[in-house]
């Protein structure tokens, strides 16, 4: 429909790797990955990513290389005037539980 935001995340391969070893190694199957705004100043944001259980403001994503990753729904750092978020995840990633 037009006017719908599209929301879409980009992961590094390497990082895409270490991502699903931990989701691999982790007992609770209903943990996702969720990528949050850790602190947003002026026109710009720092991200963080952990892990959480899916809530009804999310977004369940999928990136090109298969891993899930929750967004909020409505936030602004994850959408540009195009209507299409780019996060890039690099590298090793701290991982920290979110929900509980």
């Amino acid at each position: 429909m037009k006017g719908d935001i599209v929301m879409d995340c980009k992961i590094s391969d390497s990082a895409a790797m270490k991502m699903k070893e931990i989701l691999s190694e982790e007992e609770d199957k209903q943990l996702k990955f969720r990528l949050f705004v850790a602190h947003a100043h002026g026109d710009h944001a720092h991200y963080g990513l952990g892990l959480d259980y899916p809530k009804e403001t999310d977004e369940l994503v999928t990136a090109d290389n298969g891993v899930e990753v929750l967004l909020e729904k409505g936030q602004d750092f994850f959408r540009f005037s195009l209507g299409v978020t780019e996060i890039i995840v690099e590298g090793a990633v701290k991982i920290s539980r979110i929900g509980g």
